[in-house]
C-alpha cells in the first residue's frame, strides 16, 4: 500500500508534518480535512512492504538500534519513540519496518515478537537481548548495549577489510604478472632459442613445457579452480562433519589460524556478556551465542559446555574441560562465578580481546605484505634465470 508524507496546517495556522498509509492520495486529503487540517502537500514515498523477505544493511540496523535506545533512555515511551523514528525516516524499507513494528506493538504485542517478523534483519541474539530488556524494564539500556555490540562487530570487520585490501591487490598483481610472463613471454623466447638451435637447460625445458601447457589449457585450469571452490563450499554447507573438519583445520593454519581463533573467542565473549548482563539464563545464552562465533569447531565446544552446565556443572570447569578456550577466559569466568557476577568475568575477557585481537590482526597483515612481495620477487627472479641461462649459452656460442 502507498505511503505518503504530508504537510498540513492546524487550526492555529501552524505547519504540521505527518505520515500516513492510504490506498489513494484523495483519501488522505479527505481524512485530513475531516480532522480539521488544511491540506498543503503530500508526497508518495513508496509502497510499504511487510514480511520475511525485507532486508536491511547492517549499518541501518545499527542506526535503528542506536536511535531507538537514545529515545527510550531519554524517557520517551516505546510507541512515541517509534513514531519519532517514522517521522525522521526517508528510506522506504526502514519505513516499512518501523510501521510494521509500531502497528504490532500498538496491538498489544511485545517488541521482541515484532522483531521476529523480520528474521533476515534481526538475529536470534538480538531478539533475546530485547526480550531480556523488556522483562527487566531496561529496554533502553539493552538496546544501547546491543548497538555497542553491533558497532564493535562492524568496526572489526571494517578493520580487517581495510588491512586486507593491500595484500589482495598485491596478490592479484603478482598472479597477473606471472601469468603474463608464463603465457606470453616465455613462448616467444622458445621461438628464438629454437631458431638458433640452442640446447636448453633442463629447468628451462620444464618451464617452457609448463608455459605451453598453461597457454593451451588456462581456461580449463580456471574452470577447474572455480569448480573445486564451488564443490568445497557446497560440501561444507551440506555436510556438518566436513564443515567441522574444515573449521578445525582453519584454526591450525600458519599465520591465519591464530587470527581465526581470536576472532571466534572474542565473538563468544562479547555475545555471552551481552546476554548475561541482560538477564538471559546461562544455558539459553550458550545456545544463543553459538551462531555468532562463525566457526563450527568452536561452536561444537560451546555445545559441550552447554550440556555440562545444563547438568549442573560450573561454567568455568566446563570451559576448561574442552581444552579449547583460553586459560585467561577460564580464570576470569571462575572469578566471576566466585564473586556472584558471571557477566563481570566476561567483561574483563572482552576488554582483553578488544585490545589483543586487533593487535594480532594488524601484526599478521604486517607480516603478510612483505611476504607477498618476496614471493613475487623470487618468482620473477626464477623466470628471469630460466630465460638468461640459455641466453648466456647463446651469446657464448655466437661469440
Amino acid at each position: 500500500m502507498p505511503a505518503y508524507r504530508y504537510i498540513v496546517r492546524d487550526r492555529f495556522g501552524k505547519k504540521v508534518r505527518g505520515f500516513s498509509i492510504v490506498s489513494d492520495k484523495s483519501i488522505l486529503i479527505d481524512d485530513l480535512s475531516r480532522m480539521g487540517y488544511i491540506f498543503i502537500s503530500a508526497e508518495e514515498i513508496g509502497n510499504i512492504t511487510r514480511g520475511k523477505n525485507l532486508c536491511l544493511k547492517k549499518r541501518e540496523v545499527l542506526l535503528f538500534t542506536r536511535n531507538l535506545a537514545a529515545l527510550l533512555n531519554g524517557g520517551i515511551p516505546l510507541l512515541e519513540g517509534l513514531t519519532t523514528l517514522i517521522g525522521d525516516t526517508t528510506d522506504i524499507r526502514m519505513l516499512s519496518l518501523l510501521v510494521s513494528i509500531k502497528s504490532f506493538v500498538e496491538a498489544g504485542g511485545t517488541l521482541r515478537d515484532a522483531l521476529a517478523l523480520y528474521p533476515k534483519v534481526f538475529s536470534e541474539l538480538y531478539k533475546a537481548v530485547v526480550a531480556g530488556g523488556e522483562a527487566t524494564g531496561r529496554l533502553g539500556a539493552a538496546l544501547e548495549q546491543m548497538s555497542d555490540y553491533l558497532e564493535w562487530q562492524q568496526d572489526l570487520q571494517a578493520r580487517i577489510r581495510g588491512l586486507a585490501i593491500y595484500p589482495i591487490i598485491l596478490s592479484i598483481i603478482m598472479i597477473g604478472a606471472l601469468a603474463v610472463i608464463v603465457i606470453f613471454v616465455l613462448p616467444r623466447f622458445e621461438t628464438i632459442f629454437s631458431d638458433f638451435g640452442t640446447e636448453l637447460p633442463l629447468v628451462t625445458q620444464l618451464a617452457m613445457g609448463f608455459s605451453k601447457f598453461v597457454g593451451k589449457t588456462w581456461y580449463y585450469i580456471l574452470g577447474a579452480i572455480f569448480l573445486l571452490v564451488f564443490m568445497i563450499k557446497l560440501i561444507i554447507k551440506r555436510n556438518y562433519a566436513a564443515a567441522l573438519s574444515f573449521d578445525k583445520y582453519k584454526l591450525r593454519l600458519p599465520i591465519f589460524g591464530e587470527m581465526f581463533y581470536d576472532l571466534g573467542i572474542s565473538r563468544f565473549a562479547q555475545a555471552t556478556y551481552l546476554c548475561l548482563f541482560n538477564g538471559i539464563p546461562i544455558v539459553t545464552t550458550l545456545d544463543m551465542v553459538k551462531g555468532t562465533i562463525a566457526n563450527k569447531f568452536l561452536e561444537s565446544a560451546v555445545e559441550m559446555v552447554k550440556k555440562s552446565v545444563f547438568t549442573g556443572g560450573e561454567l568455568s570447569s566446563a570451559l576448561a574441560t574442552t581444552n579449547v578456550f583460553p586459560s585467561f577466559m577460564v580464570r576470569m569466568v571462575h572469578v566471576g562465578e566466585t564473586s556472584g557476577s558471571l557477566a563481570e568475568g566476561f567483561t574483563k575477557t572482552c576488554k582483553f580481546y578488544d585490545k589483543e585481537t586487533p593487535r594480532k590482526i594488524e601484526g599478521i597483515f604486517a607480516i603478510l605484505e612483505p611476504m607477498i612481495i618476496i614471493i613475487l620477487g623470487l618468482s620473477v627472479m626464477f623466470l628471469a634465470l630460466v630465460v638468461f641461462m640459455p641466453l648466456t649459452q647463446l651469446f657464448q656460442k655466437v661469440g
